[in-house]
C-alpha cells in the first residue's frame, strides 16, 4: 500500500516515471526493489518520493492553468478579430457616405464662418450706433446748453456792455497794485538776501559777545559753567562750574569749537530720534497690515464654514424630500393597486373616469419630480453662485495681499484706502451675484406657471368627467 501511494502514477507507462524519477533524481523502480522495508532509510526514501510527486503534481496545475488563461487570450483576440472582420464589411459603406459627409462638414463649416463673420458685422455695427446714439444725445444737450448760454447772454448783454468799462478801470487798477507788489517782493527779497548774508556774518560775533556776557550759561568739556569775566588781552573766558566749586580758565575759540560740536551732535541726535520713530511706525503699521490680513482671513474662513454648513442643510434637505418622494410613490402605489383590485367590480363608464383619474394622478406624479427637480437645480445653483463668490474672494484676498507686498517694497502702504476700495468690490460681486440668482429664480417661476398652465389644459379635455384627485 504504501508502495502504491508513493509511486503516484500508473506502472503500465513507464516512460513518464523514467521522466519523472529523471527530473527529481530519484529512479524509483530499481530502489525500491532492492532497499529493504526494515531498512532504516526505507521511510526517508518514501518521504522523497512523496515530495517529488508532490512537486510534479503543483507544477503540472500550474501548467494547466497557464494553458487555460492563454486559450482564454486566444478566444478575446479571436473576438476582436471577429469584430473587426464585421466592420470591415461596412467599409464600404461608409467609404461611399465619407464624400456627402464631407460636403456637408464643408458646408456647415463655410456656414459657420458666414454667421461669425456677420456677428462680428453686427457687434461692430452695434457699438457704432451705441457710440452715435451717445454722441447725439451729448449733441442734443450740449446744444441746448448752448442755446440756454445765447439766451443769457442776449439777456444780460447791455448789463455786460454797460459794466465793461467799469470792469476795465478795476483791472487796470489791479494790474498797476499787481505790479507794486511785485516791485515790493523783489525788494523784500534782496532785502532777505542781504540779510541772510549780515546775518552769517554776525553769527560768530554774536555767539563771541554771548560767551564774554557775565553770568551767561556755557557748556564745556568740565560740564555746565557760568561766566564771571571775559580777560581781553589774551581772550580768555574765566568760569566757575555750576555743580562744583572752582575757577577755570578757558580760550574763547576753545568754547566756540565746543559749542560747534556740541550743536552738531544734538543735529545727529535729533536725526537718529526721528528715525527711530519712523522705523517704529512702520513696525507697528505692519502689525497693523498683518492683524487685518489675519482677521480677512478669520472673515473667509468663516464664510466657507457657512457655506459648508449651507450645504449640508442642503444635502439633508434633499434626502428629506426623495425619502417623502419614495413614501409618497409608495402610497401612490398602494392606491393603484387597491384601483386595479376594484376595477373589476364597476362598470365600464367607472373604468373609464378611473383610467382618468390615473392619467391625473401620472400628470400630478411627474409635476411632482419636476417641481423636486427644479427645486434641486435652484438649490446646486445657489450652492454654484456662493461657490463662485467665495472663489472671488480669496482671488481679492490673494490680488490684495499681493498689491501689499509690492507697496510695502516701495514704501508706499495705504491700508485704509486699499481695504475700503477692497470691501467695496466684494460688495459689488456679492450683488452681482444676488442679481444673477434673483434672475434665476423669476425664470424657473415663470417656467413653473408655464408648466401650471400647460397641466391646467391637459386636465381639461375632460370637462364633464373632472374630480380631484389626491
Amino acid at each position: 500500500m504504501e508502495e502504491l501511494e508513493s509511486m503516484m502514477y500508473d506502472r503500465v507507462n513507464p516512460k513518464s516515471i523514467d521522466e519523472i524519477n529523471y527530473r527529481h533524481g530519484i529512479n524509483r523502480g530499481p530502489i525500491l526493489d532492492q532497499v529493504d522495508r526494515s531498512a532504516p532509510l526505507y521511510s526517508r526514501l518514501i518521504h522523497d518520493i512523496h515530495r517529488a510527486s508532490y512537486q510534479d503534481e503543483i507544477l503540472f496545475h500550474g501548467r494547466l492553468r497557464n494553458f487555460n488563461y492563454r486559450i482564454q487570450q486566444i478566444f478575446q483576440q479571436h473576438a476582436e478579430c471577429t469584430n473587426r472582420l464585421m466592420m470591415q464589411c461596412e467599409t464600404e459603406v461608409v467609404l461611399r457616405k465619407l464624400p456627402l459627409i464631407e460636403a456637408d462638414h464643408a458646408r456647415a463649416l463655410a456656414l459657420l464662418e458666414e454667421d461669425e463673420a456677420a456677428l462680428k458685422s453686427f457687434e461692430k455695427a452695434k457699438r457704432r450706433l451705441t457710440a452715435a446714439q451717445l454722441e447725439r444725445e451729448a449733441a442734443c444737450h450740449a446744444m441746448e446748453g448752448v442755446e440756454e448760454e445765447a439766451e443769457f447772454s442776449e439777456f444780460h448783454a447791455p448789463a455786460l456792455v454797460k459794466s465793461s468799462y467799469e470792469m476795465n478801470t478795476v483791472y487796470q487798477r489791479l494790474r498797476r497794485e499787481f505790479e507794486f507788489v511785485a516791485q515790493q517782493m523783489t525788494m523784500a527779497k534782496d532785502r532777505l538776501a542781504k540779510a541772510g548774508k549780515e546775518r552769517e556774518k554776525v553769527e560768530r560775533l554774536v555767539s563771541r559777545l554771548y560767551c564774554r556776557t557775565q553770568n551767561s550759561v556755557l557748556r564745556t568739556k568740565y560740564g555746565f559753567v557760568k561766566v564771571k569775566f571775559y580777560r581781553v588781552e589774551d581772550n580768555v573766558v574765566v568760569v566757575t562750574p555750576l555743580h562744583w566749586g572752582g575757577t577755570i580758565f578757558i580760550p574763547i575759540d576753545e568754547i566756540l569749537a565746543y559749542e560747534e560740536m556740541y550743536k552738531e551732535e544734538e543735529c545727529f541726535a535729533m536725526v537718529d530720534e526721528d528715525e527711530q520713530e519712523r522705523l517704529r511706525l512702520e513696525t507697528r503699521r505692519k502689525e497693523m497690515l498683518a492683524e487685518e490680513r489675519l482677521c480677512r482671513k478669520f472673515y473667509i474662513e468663516e464664510i466657507v464654514l457657512y457655506v459648508q454648513e449651507r450645504k449640508a442643510m442642503a444635502n439633508a434637505e434633499i434626502e428629506m424630500r426623495e425619502y417623502i418622494r419614495q413614501l409618497e410613490i409608495e402610497e401612490m402605489k398602494t392606491k393603484y393597486s387597491k384601483m386595479v383590485d376594484d376595477r373589476n367590480r364597476i362598470n365600464d363608464k367607472a373604468a373609464r373616469r378611473q383610467e382618468i383619474k390615473l392619467g391625473k394622478n401620472e400628470q400630478h406624479r411627474l409635476h411632482r419630480e419636476w417641481r423636486g427637480i427644479k427645486e434641486e437645480d435652484e438649490l446646486s445653483m445657489k450652492i454654484r453662485e456662493n461657490e463662485r463668490a467665495e472663489a472671488l474672494a480669496e482671488a481679492l484676498e490673494r490680488q490684495f495681499d499681493k498689491y501689499l507686498a509690492d507697496q510695502a517694497m516701495q514704501g508706499k502702504i495705504s491700508a485704509d484706502m486699499e481695504a475700503s476700495r477692497l470691501a467695496e468690490r466684494l460688495r459689488e460681486a456679492q450683488q452681482i451675484a444676488a442679481e444673477k440668482r434673483k434672475a434665476f429664480e423669476m425664470k424657473m417661476l415663470s417656467h413653473a406657471e408655464e408648466r401650471k398652465f400647460a397641466s391646467g389644459n391637459e386636465g381639461s379635455e375632460y370637462p364633464d368627467e373632472a374630480f380631484d384627485t389626491p
